[in-house]
């Protein structure tokens, strides 16, 4: 089973929603957090528990992490490894963004409630809370910013499914999500079984979007070879950017081929004779 990647704002759920899934589904939860936790006390931080990032250890650490230019892409490299090994859950702040596989969730929440939540899961004042979220969500923003350009919490082009958590408990969340990665298994299955030499597909992305094309060559399950009317030669293309028809042709015959892509032979033109 692919990885399934849950990111989102602090306190906006990962950890909690995590471990129901993985219950749920027998699948081991890792945490980009505790992986952090582990370097933390190889540098001599004396971590404790789920709130320890919003104590002023916890906030010490934050300010050492900026102070060391490849803490976090060291963590997060041995994060894609368990990625890509798949049957894991993993929760990341980074993760969707730079590794290239999984299921990507994003889970939603407004300051307000994620503070709420903080606050009763730390036995914290709300106010304290509020403005932790505050400090959070802005040292983030500019460290991830700075370490991958990625705009944390604004750019969610990454996900596969957003999830608003401000008015669901966690089990509600949970089970939205398994319902959702139920769906997408069935629909993939399905897709996989339309990949394969001579399928007739849409192309839609590039400057030849919208175009038919032909599979000429499955490369696995994330790569096959096409050609499109536009672009003759044959090339590598990803499968999410095309749309599979359930026409199939044999590409061994080149006429049916460029009748299927609406490639029209051209007469060869007739030079011009001189009259004497």
């Amino acid at each position: 089973m692919d990885a399934i990647i849950i990111s989102g704002l602090p306190a906006a759920g990962k950890t909690t929603v995590g471990g129901i899934v993985g219950k749920k589904l027998g699948l081991k939860v890792v945490g980009g957090g505790d992986v952090l936790k582990e370097m933390a006390e190889e540098l001599g931080f004396k971590v404790t528990g789920e709130g320890w990032w919003d104590t002023p250890e916890g906030m010490k650490f934050m300010e050492r992490r900026k102070q060391i230019s490849d803490f976090d892409k060291r963590a997060d490299a041995l994060l894609i490894k368990k990625a890509k090994a798949g049957d894991v859950i993993i929760t990341s702040y980074t993760m969707p963004w730079i590794c290239d596989c999984g299921i990507k969730v994003w889970l939603s929440g407004s300051a307000e409630k994620r503070a709420e939540r903080m606050a009763e899961r730390d036995k914290s004042t709300l106010e304290f809370c509020i403005d932790m979220v505050k400090q959070r969500d802005e040292k983030n923003y500019k460290l991830y910013k700075s370490l991958y350009g990625i705009e944390f919490g604004k750019d969610l082009k990454p996900f596969d499914i957003n999830i608003d958590t401000d008015n669901i408990d966690a089990d509600k969340v949970a089970d939205i999500l398994i319902e959702f990665i139920k769906n997408k298994k069935t629909k993939t299955s399905e897709r996989m079984a339309l990949i394969e030499v001579g399928r007739v597909c849409i192309k839609k992305y590039g400057r030849d979007a919208g175009s038919r094309a032909v599979v000429t060559k499955v490369i696995d399950n994330n790569f096959v070879n096409i050609v499109t009317a536009v672009r003759q030669k044959e090339r590598r293309c990803n499968t999410n950017h095309l749309e599979f028809l359930k026409e199939s042709i044999d590409v061994k015959d080149k006429e049916l081929v460029k009748k299927t892509l609406g490639i029209e032979e051209r007469e060869p033109q007739k030079r011009a004779t001189q009259k004497k």
